[in-house]
């Protein structure tokens, strides 16, 4: 697992799983917005977590 904190304050945490389970997402990603704002994903290869990292913390995703 890791754990990061973006300019903006967002916690960002990501998790793998070493052993993926056919079909099963591998990898797990979080950001926790300043505002409280809870944003999740599970995906697999093929994704760029650093894409999904931009998407969660996109001005006006806060609600």
């Amino acid at each position: 697992m890791s754990r990061s904190t973006l300019l903006d304050g967002s916690v960002v945490t990501r998790r793998s799983d070493d052993t993926p389970r056919g079909g099963q997402p591998s990898e797990w990603l979080s950001v926790l917005r300043p505002s409280n704002t809870l944003v999740q994903f599970s995906f697999g290869d093929g994704i760029d977590a650093d894409s999904l990292v931009e998407l969660a913390s996109a001005p006006g995703l806060d609600l």
